[in-house]
């Protein structure tokens, strides 16, 4: 698998400006989808009865999927309701120690695969999110742990799904040639979207016109 080798800045859309520095060969995935997976964890007690966690699933899939469209797929899974055998390497690592998981250096592998960890639970009457995104196309965690807490039972789906859309953000390869201006190559731009979707994206974007096989290293954003 490809590895992350050396982490900088760089402002890019609404998502975590970050990018990882990678060999020139790095594959721009511009026909690959989004994959994007959220795993909640609810607090065990009466709080959370299996007809509530049902729902906030559901209406944390409908509060997300929007935001990808026809360029990837929105997964809502209950930690609890993944058997041990069928967790991967983070989620497993994440129900065994918490947030930590997300820092080890053991998953700066690139999968490709963007996982928000949404726990819940019940404090001083009210039930508290807390949310942190781990980005498998750079081998980066959101630096903080987003908090939101709500006394209202009714606002908890709600705030869900604003607490985990906030964090989302589009993964780009960046060419960096010797001269002259970068290049941007979008994933999922050549991902084809219909019409009917609204959706408009390019495959590239540049302010020259220097091709994505230019000389010189590509950024992972």
């Amino acid at each position: 698998m490809r590895h992350a080798l050396v982490l900088v800045l760089l402002a890019f859309a609404s998502g975590p400006a970050r990018a990882a520095i990678v060999g020139s060969s790095l594959d721009a995935e511009l026909a690959v989808p989004y994959r994007w997976r959220v795993v909640v964890q609810f607090a065990a007690g009466p709080l959370f009865p299996p007809a509530a966690r049902a729902q906030l699933l559901t209406d944390t899939r409908a509060a997300l999927q929007p935001t990808l469209g026809a360029l990837g797929t929105v997964e809502v899974f209950d930690l609890d309701a993944i058997p041990e055998a069928a967790r991967d390497p983070l989620t497993r690592e994440f129900a065994a120690t918490g947030w930590p998981a997300l820092d080890s250096p053991k998953f700066r592998e690139l999968t490709g695969v963007k996982t928000h960890f949404l726990k819940l639970s019940g404090e001083r009457g009210a039930v508290k999110l807390e949310a942190r995104q781990h980005d498998g196309s750079t081998g980066l965690a959101l630096p903080v742990v987003r908090v939101n807490e709500t006394r209202d039972p009714q606002t908890v789906n709600r705030l869900a799904g604003l607490l985990l859309a906030r964090d989302f953000g589009p993964t780009a390869t960046v060419q960096v040639p010797e001269t002259e201006s970068d290049t941007v190559a979008v994933r999922s731009a050549a991902v084809p979207c219909p019409a009917s979707t609204g959706t408009s994206r390019s495959a590239t974007s540049s302010r020259s016109a220097r091709s994505t096989s230019s000389a010189g290293p590509t950024r992972r954003t």
